[in-house]
């Protein structure tokens, strides 16, 4: 019975970590990499210290990663808590606990620490 709540917030964690680390990868390394070049134009010098395959393969390995964490110790635990509280159907459940886990995680941060723009 529980481990069908940790399957599934395994399986969200790892699917919501892997969008993340391949957004990562894709816009939030190449942010980086331009700003770096604009700090190397200025005469600072040196050059990456790793390649851009292993920063890639290590932003998407730990957004894997810390997104099975959060699946599996997190909402999938708060789904076993908490779904027997939450009135209505399965479909209706699982929603209303979506939207309060991305309240939670996405929202609710933003009211103690305001997004800043990258690289502040």
């Amino acid at each position: 019975m529980a481990t069908d709540y940790l399957e599934r917030g395994a399986v969200a964690g790892v699917a919501g970590g892997l969008v993340y680390g391949l957004f990562v990868a894709t816009v939030g390394n190449s942010f980086t990499a331009g700003l770096e070049t604009f700090e190397h134009g200025h005469g600072h010098g040196g050059g990456p210290v790793v390649s851009g395959l292993t920063t890639a393969v290590a932003s998407i390995g730990g957004g894997v990663l810390w997104g099975l964490l959060f699946g599996v110790a997190v909402f999938g635990m708060a789904y076993f808590f908490l779904e027997p509280a939450i009135p209505g159907s399965g479909a209706t459940k699982r929603l209303a606990l979506a939207g309060a886990g991305f309240l939670t995680v996405s929202g609710a941060p933003w009211l103690v620490l305001p997004p800043q723009p990258p690289g502040v």
